[in-house]
């Protein structure tokens, strides 16, 4: 009796897996699901660290440590580090002046006259924002006294700038990274930025499309399996099991998006 149940389940399965790839194959010759696109977005240049894809200008200042660095742009971040022991990264930004009086580190202010790491590194002449903001943590570390940690490690350069510059006081090191002050139309760092965000932007809008197109494509392929009289529950099942599979995703991707779409557009399954 157990012999006879099993061979009837395999029949059931092998009939169920026949359906399946039958109506996909029908829905895909009568063109009626969507192009899936491709599923390959790699980038070889994206950071998980930072979550975005690295500039030219970063990849570089990376591979090179703090070489780069000049006296004056680490006075900059100095004083950006000085700032973030009192809880306010912004407090020392404007003691940094041009001693030519010819650039003003307000220019480099960008939301709600505040200043970010890129801008700062825009204003120091830097070709990486990273390497700026790193340089600051390091040099608030050493002013809290905590030294060298397993996330940023002391070069023997930022132990002697910030032996040297721990000793003036802060117009003193505002004069010194003064120095290193742009025109204000020296944008490189925010330029990157601006374009990894459009970058980013385009990325999420392409997912999104999609996800859309994979959700509309296991609607109408469980639509068709229903019409095989195949349950609501299964036929929805099967059909995002070969979505997902067709588009490499996991199953629970094109679960999610299939819901959010029949939500969204108040569609049912029939």
């Amino acid at each position: 009796m157990r012999r006879v149940q099993l061979f009837e389940e395999f029949v059931q399965t092998q009939d169920e897996s026949s359906i399946i790839e039958t109506v996909y194959n029908d829905l895909l010759v009568d063109g009626l699901l969507e192009a899936e696109g491709d599923t390959d977005q790699t980038d070889p240049d994206y950071s998980p660290e930072l979550g975005r894809v690295l500039t030219g200008g970063e990849k570089a200042a990376v591979s090179r440590g703090f070489a780069l660095m000049t006296d004056a742009q680490l006075a900059g971040a100095y004083l950006r580090g000085l700032g973030v022991t009192e809880e306010n990264p912004d407090k020392f930004m404007d003691s940094i002046e041009d001693p030519d009086g010819k650039h003003n580190i307000v220019d480099f202010s960008e939301v709600n006259g505040r200043w970010t790491n890129i801008g700062l590194a825009d204003a120091m002449g830097m070709a990486s924002a990273v390497t700026f903001g790193r340089a600051s943590v390091k040099f608030a570390n050493l002013i809290n006294g905590i030294g060298e940690t397993p996330g940023e490690s002391l070069s023997p350069k930022i132990i002697k700038a910030y032996d040297n510059l721990s000793k003036m006081d802060v117009n003193q090191v505002g004069l010194l990274a003064g120095e290193a002050l742009q025109d204000k139309a020296f944008s490189k760092n925010r330029d990157a930025a601006a374009a990894s965000a459009n970058k980013r932007s385009i990325a999420k809008d392409d997912t999104m499309k999609r996800q859309r197109v994979m959700a509309m494509n296991a609607l109408m392929f469980a639509r068709a399996l229903r019409k095989k009289n195949m349950n609501h529950r299964t036929a929805k099942e099967k059909a995002v099991e070969r979505i997902a599979q067709t588009n490499n995703v996991s199953i629970d991707i094109v679960s999610k998006a299939l819901d959010k779409y029949m939500k969204d557009n108040d569609e049912k399954l029939l």
